[in-house]
């Protein structure tokens, strides 16, 4: 006796069939055969009815590992990755998915056309001592991993491109590498990404380096701050020295009327109402000298619930443009000391003549406050009728570059005259641009 089943439905009502008769025979039922032949035929059912589900077992399993065979070649055929396996002893590719002629320009018949010569003319030189070595590597492994390489391939139109492939060497049962696995993909655009990366990172570095400007970044959760061996160097150390490094280090050598004035910045940054955290401020050099700093930031990255988590910068040395300005300022002031007690009068102009300047003496003698002066008006403190000579003369000297002396009157609004001697001489800078003239009249 032998049961087939054209289909699960036919299996399903055949297999009820068979289970209630086998019931029936069991618990004495005469309607199907008589007791004597229970004995022969049930074994002979319940055989059959195994067969039947091991052969509808089998078309399930059959038709399901075709089902998983088409979509396993739908991805590997759709992937932007090529997939293939290729035999090491025949160099043919036992599998290759077409999407490698979209990558290479070449079909598959072309790429198993060409010899292991031929294969390797098609890999940049620059790239073939890797290629080689990491090929010869996973022959040799006796645990092998998956391998990556990145190299350049001659695409079929002549240029080069990158790919990266992903690969496993099989072995077989005698441990002996018997074939390639793996993938290959474009990785172009992402090698472009990187060296435009690098490029930036370089030119970074030039111009940090070209500045003599420290870096930091810090992470103002952790507190965790790194820094270049610029920032270390700006105060006298070594970034080893200062190691192990962390926001207590700027603290540690900050000025501590300074940190007041940074964390006030810091807060107005945070807060978005200043775009970036500027402050200068003085840090302890390891000889013991206060240094100035030019300390800049701004932050790079937020919490999900928005708040400041990196914020990256840079330190710049300004002690000698501040001893500057303080030199400056300290000889701006002697001047003014010394011209607000001198006996003559003194006046310094821009280069057009207007006024910036005049001490005590000569608002005496023209009669006029030292904001009157200022701009143009000086020239109300001349004698009307000496005007038009004293302005001809001046621009004689404006139109020379050089210095200027007459004789003229300024009248007040008393109606008090001063004659006076006056000189003049141009101011000039480093390069022999006239940026100004200071001058001195002379009661006489």
């Amino acid at each position: 006796m032998r049961i087939i089943c054209t289909s699960p439905e036919e299996y399903t009502q055949i297999s009820d069939d068979i289970n209630l008769a086998v019931t029936l025979m069991r618990n004495g039922a005469q309607d199907y055969v008589q007791k004597k032949e229970m004995a022969r035929i049930i074994p002979v059912i319940e055989r059959e009815l195994k067969e039947a589900e091991l052969h509808h077992g089998q078309k399930l399993t059959l038709t399901a590992l075709t089902a998983s065979d088409e979509r396993l070649r739908e991805v590997l055929e759709n992937s932007l990755d090529a997939s293939y396996k290729r035999n090491i002893q025949t160099n043919q590719y036992e599998y290759l998915s077409p999407v490698i002629t979209t990558i290479t320009g070449y079909s598959i018949e072309e790429l198993n056309s060409l010899s292991p010569e031929g294969i390797l003319n098609l890999f940049h030189p620059d790239d073939l001592p890797e290629i080689n070595r990491t090929i010869n590597e996973s022959l040799s492994a006796t645990n092998r991993g998956s391998c990556n390489l990145d190299f350049r391939f001659k695409h079929k139109s002549g240029h080069y491109l990158w790919v990266q492939d992903k690969f496993k060497v099989l072995v077989d049962e005698n441990g002996k590498p018997y074939a390639f696995i793996g993938s290959i993909g474009d990785i172009s655009n992402k090698k472009k990404i990187e060296k435009e990366l690098i490029d930036a990172k370089s030119r970074l570095e030039n111009i940090i380096e070209g500045t003599r400007a420290g870096s930091w970044e810090w992470n103002i959760e952790t507190g965790e701050t790194v820094f270049n061996e610029t920032w270390a160097q700006i105060v006298g150390y070594t970034l080893e020295e200062l190691s192990p490094t962390s926001i207590k280090t700027w603290e540690m050598l900050t000025h501590p009327d300074d940190l007041k004035n940074s964390d006030f910045e810091l807060r107005k940054h945070f807060s978005g109402e200043n775009p970036y955290y500027e402050v200068e401020c003085r840090m302890k050099h390891k000889n013991g000298n206060w240094i100035w700093v030019l300390d800049r930031g701004k932050i790079t990255s937020w919490t999900n619930d928005g708040k400041p988590l990196m914020i990256m910068g840079s330190h710049q040395d300004i002690t000698e443009r501040k001893n500057a300005n303080m030199e400056l300022i300290q000889s701006e002031e002697q001047f003014r000391v010394l011209t607000s007690i001198a006996p003559v009068g003194i006046y310094l102009t821009k280069p057009d003549g207007n006024c910036l300047y005049t001490n005590r003496t000569w608002q005496a003698m023209a009669g006029l406050s030292n904001e009157e002066a200022l701009g143009k008006g000086w020239v109300n403190g001349i004698h009307p009728d000496d005007r038009d000579f004293v302005m001809k003369n001046w621009q004689k000297m404006v139109e020379s570059s050089g210095e200027w002396s007459c004789e003229y009157r300024f009248l007040d609004r008393k109606g008090k005259t001063t004659t006076v001697f006056g000189l003049a001489t141009a101011q000039k800078d480093d390069n022999g641009n006239v940026v100004g003239y200071i001058g001195v009249n002379v009661d006489i």
